[in-house]
């Protein structure tokens, strides 16, 4: 099986706090004749445990898009597995993993005005 490789493109819309966002994985296609599809597993720790978070088809350009869910301020780590028509998985692709800083925010508290006076004639 070839060496699986996990591309993340990441799209952040800065002017739109707490906005959903997507982020694509892709790899490279795994060349076998009985292969039905593939696994996406995902983790917030190196390593794992992973849960899946779903499936993508055999398609020329394999990939999967996933939205990340708003308030969310983790470290994410993704792996990709291939399955067979018989129904047997391979191991786990290389992790890739992304720093996702999503949370809005708190508004300022305590503002103050204060006046300051110049006398007439005062730099």
């Amino acid at each position: 099986m070839k060496r699986l490789l996990l591309l993340i493109l990441l799209l952040l819309l800065l002017a739109a706090p707490a906005s959903a966002i997507d982020l694509k994985l892709a790899w490279n296609p795994n060349a076998e004749p009985d292969l039905a599809g593939y696994r996406i597993y995902r983790s917030t720790a190196i390593g794992g445990p992973y849960e899946q978070i779903g499936q993508a088809s055999v398609t020329p350009e394999p990939g999967f898009t996933w939205p990340v869910p708003p308030l969310t301020e983790a470290t994410m780590y993704f792996v990709v597995t291939a399955y067979d028509t018989a129904g047997n998985e391979s191991g786990y692709s290389n992790e890739a993993s992304i720093y996702m800083d999503n949370v809005v925010p708190g508004a300022p508290q305590g503002l103050q005005i204060t006046i300051i006076i110049q006398p007439p004639g005062a730099p």
